[in-house]
């Protein structure tokens, strides 16, 4: 079970507000699809199946020592901060290892907050939300966590940090200078499952530079030519892409065969191939991202 700690940027504790996810944290979320019938076949044929959207149940306890009209304020209060039919908003839990995620989710249904029974103080309370996307996202960034040395006797000797490789133990913020047309650089997802929402941020002279993650055979490139000194955003989250906060016309994105999501990084480490088109170049690149869970 974990502590809600943020819904909607409010400050659950701030406002006196304790309140637990009672489901939804720790249970996968349900699977769609089904096994395909395929012609002059008998029976059916295996497919990988979709998560779906994730239910997730909050419950608490809401009371009052002062007075009834207390009650009914902190009553009110709970209503605003969770308000039916206000589309998604972030909420954060803190898990019992003391870990942030959050996850946008959508009130649908509340139970104990429409009505109160005095003389009593107190009403026990459920709030149920859906999180069209079903997964859960660390609250720090992945290229904010500073990584330690990696060493080959795990003490001291020889540093394998040289600022060229990028093992996964020693990459730190994921943000390196391209001097080469061809580079490798890693991203390592600290999650349980994969991420399709990085935030890719490229600065320098560029012909049509394009992303492969050669783990899984994901790619994005832009059809483009971006000067020197312009800034190249892909946000994979959201399928956009911008030189200089000018949105790219969708016509010149190509993604790999097949791909529905611009990038994904699987859980673990990621080799991506920064392909800049230009060489020699120089090209500060970074990679912006949350690790996902189930």
């Amino acid at each position: 079970m974990a502590e809600v700690f943020r819904y909607g940027g409010v400050d659950l504790r701030t406002a006196g507000i304790y309140m637990a996810v009672a489901d939804g944290i720790l249970s996968a979320p349900p699977t769609r699809g089904a096994n395909l019938l395929i012609a002059y076949q008998a029976g059916t044929r295996w497919a990988k199946k979709n998560y779906g959207e994730r239910h997730i149940v909050l419950t608490g306890d809401l009371g009052s020592v002062v007075s009834r009209v207390d009650f009914q304020l902190k009553a009110d209060q709970l209503k605003a901060l969770f308000p039916l039919g206000a589309g998604e908003q972030k909420l954060e839990v803190q898990s019992a290892d003391g870990t942030f995620r959050y996850a946008m989710a959508e009130v649908i249904n509340t139970m104990g907050l429409q009505w109160a029974t005095f003389p009593t103080r107190s009403s026990p309370y459920s709030i149920e939300l859906v999180a069209s996307d079903p997964f859960w996202y660390g609250s720090a960034l992945e290229c904010s966590q500073a990584r330690q040395a990696w060493y080959l006797d795990g003490f001291t000797g020889v540093n394998f940090d040289d600022g060229a490789h990028w093992l996964a133990q020693t990459s730190q913020y994921f943000a390196q200078i391209l001097t080469a047309q061809n580079t490798i650089v890693e991203a390592s997802n600290a999650g349980t499952t994969y991420t399709r929402k990085p935030v890719f941020h490229l600065t320098g002279t560029m012909a049509s530079p394009r992303i492969i993650n050669q783990r899984n055979g994901y790619s994005v490139q832009i059809n483009a030519n971006v000067p020197a000194g312009a800034l190249l955003v892909l946000d994979c989250g959201a399928q956009q892409a911008t030189i200089n906060d000018q949105p790219v016309a969708p016509s010149l994105i190509t993604l790999g065969a097949g791909q529905v999501d611009w990038m994904r990084l699987e859980s673990g480490d990621n080799p991506l191939l920064v392909v800049t088109g230009v060489s020699p170049s120089a090209v500060a690149y970074q990679a912006l991202y949350s690790p996902a869970f189930l």
